[in-house]
Parts: structure tokens; C-alpha cells; sequence
């Protein structure tokens, strides 16, 4: 769980918090992930602005940060064979950031075709 300032609690999909892969297209990795839906109070979460999704070839040389607003993005032009690692935050519209998930690492390949 990630939490959003000091407000607002971040639960995504996946063990431990971290998003999930949800597509892989040539150059390109699909991450999906649980919206927050409270604050940390136990509150409705009303103020979501958009996630931070952050990436790169290690944890300390990374890209980005990509903006959504909706719990999925699709990161694009990445070269095939490569390992990429994700994380993702949620911002609310003050702009307050919550903590990162736990990086999740991929290798870029090509689609499997049936």
C-alpha cells in the first residue's frame, strides 16, 4: 500500500502493491493497476487528479515520469530485449504524490502469436 501525502491510501493490483503487466505489444509494455478508493482516514478518495508512472532500465537511471489518469498506461518505443523497471504513484489534485509501488521489472519482447 502506498500512501498519497498523508491523506489518501493507494492500493493497486498485485502482490505488495506493484502494478501488473497487462499487455505486451512490440517496443511497448501495458501496466495496469488498482485506483486508489479511500483516503487514509477511511474517507472516499474524491480527489484523484492522475498517477505518476515511472520506468527505466535500472532503479536509479530512470525515464519518465509518463501522466495518466486513468489505472492503465501503456509505455511506448521501448527496444526490444531490454529490462525495464515500473513503478507508479497517485497524485491527488493538490498535487501531493504518494509513495511509490514496489518496482516491478519486465523484459521487453516480441508478442507471442497462437
Amino acid at each position: 500500500m502506498g500512501k498519497l501525502g498523508e491523506d489518501v491510501e493507494a492500493s493497486r493490483r498485485g502482490s505488495e502493491g506493484e502494478p501488473v503487466v497487462g499487455d505486451i505489444q512490440r517496443n511497448s509494455v501495458t501496466l495496469e493497476w488498482d485506483p486508489p478508493v479511500r483516503n487514509v482516514d477511511g474517507t472516499p478518495l474524491e480527489d484523484l487528479a492522475g498517477y505518476r508512472v515511472y520506468y527505466g532500465p535500472t532503479l536509479a537511471t530512470e525515464k519518465g515520469p509518463v501522466w495518466s489518469v486513468d489505472p492503465r498506461v501503456t509505455i511506448k518505443d521501448l527496444p526490444v530485449g531490454e529490462t525495464y523497471y515500473f513503478a507508479v504513484s497517485a497524485v491527488n489534485v493538490r498535487g501531493k504524490e504518494s509513495d511509490r509501488s514496489a518496482p516491478i521489472k519486465n523484459t521487453v519482447s516480441l508478442p507471442v502469436k497462437d
